[in-house]
């Protein structure tokens, strides 16, 4: 038969269909119970070289969960595990994947508990009802010593953020932070605040703004209980190169968001009355308001300054510590603007 008269055939050649991601294969296998690792001895060392795909991970979960969650739980479970083991890896390739695959299914589990609060029940369908308080110890050692890693390392900011993902997806499941389980493990392991606060000295410019969302989180959990370990340390906390740091990375942040302000104070004023008037107009009622202001200060610098002034004394002693700096001064005045 020739080729010609094949060409009207359309059965005679294959239908193209599109290749999945080979981390979704991956998925798809875990999320039907599939056990692979039990056949490749490999299985896992391979699973973390891939790239996480966030979305497709984080919908199937999602969806897994409501179909079949007598399915995912013993997977889910083994997966949490197989993440424990690898954020001790030395491959940076596969240390970064456990800390992004931590976070999705946190994040999932979190989602779909949202009426219920993380409670028991949540942490149980994560990671089991066994060992629970060690593997959140193991968890939070790997990103204390990720945090500590010297700068001059090759790729140590991308870990520090994928570190800062893991810690701040913990501390962010849910609207009510009072609600959130996992904030006890965090309650329970204060090095954490020994390790962020090394960081305001080592690298402030880099994570600065991390620094400050993660205390300001951990100093809102039962802020009014004795519970609450990050308040009583951070409280006596006195090593002035950090509290300074601290001053700057809020009082320089905040400076960027007067400048801008200015700025556009300034164009508003040496325009026409009428563009003046139709741009108010304007901004109202897209924002359903009469706010000129069209930058928002961060909420999260705000109560980290607050905290600081409040529970520390020796914050403003430190801020003031080098007039002539002018990031330090700014954060004394750049919220009275």
């Amino acid at each position: 038969m020739s080729a010609d008269s094949n060409s009207g055939n359309k059965s005679f050649w294959p239908v193209k269909t599109a290749l999945k991601e080979k981390i979704i294969v991956l998925y798809d296998a875990l999320l039907t119970g599939d056990q692979p690792w039990l056949e490749n001895g490999h299985f896992w060392d391979d699973f973390f070289l891939l790239k996480v795909n966030a979305k497709y991970l984080l919908e199937e979960l999602e969806r897994t969960y409501i179909d079949k969650p007598a399915v995912l739980k013993p997977q889910l479970n083994t997966l949490f595990d197989q993440c424990l083991i690898f954020v001790n890896s030395t491959h940076r390739i596969r240390l970064l994947n456990a800390y992004y695959t931590i976070c999705i299914l946190i994040h999932a589990i979190s989602r779909v508990n949202q009426r219920n609060g993380f409670g028991y029940p949540a942490l149980d369908f994560l990671c089991g009802s066994e060992g629970v308080d060690n593997k959140f110890e193991t968890l939070i050692e790997s990103v204390n010593h990720t945090f500590l890693i010297d700068e001059s390392f090759s790729g140590s900011t991308l870990l520090k953020n994928a570190a800062f993902d893991v810690i701040l997806t913990c501390c962010t499941t849910m609207l009510n932070i009072n609600e959130n389980m996992l904030m006890d493990y965090m309650m329970a392991n204060v090095n954490l605040f020994d390790s962020i606060t090394q960081l305001l000295i080592r690298s402030p410019a880099i994570h600065g703004y991390d620094v400050c969302l993660l205390l300001a989180l951990l100093l809102q959990y039962h802020k009014y209980d004795t519970s609450n370990t990050y308040i009583i340390r951070f409280s006596v906390f006195d090593d002035e190169v950090a509290l300074t740091s601290l001053a700057q990375v809020i009082g320089s942040s905040l400076n960027e968001y007067n400048k801008a302000y200015d700025i556009e104070r300034t164009a508003n004023e040496s325009s026409s009355w009428w563009s003046s008037l139709t741009t108010f107009v304007g901004s109202a009622i897209q924002s359903g308001g009469g706010n000129r202001r069209m930058k928002k200060v961060d909420d999260c610098l705000l109560l980290t300054f607050y905290e600081a002034v409040h529970l520390n004394r020796n914050f403003i002693s430190a801020s003031l510590f080098d007039k002539d700096d002018p990031f330090v001064v700014h954060v004394l005045v750049a919220v009275y603007k």
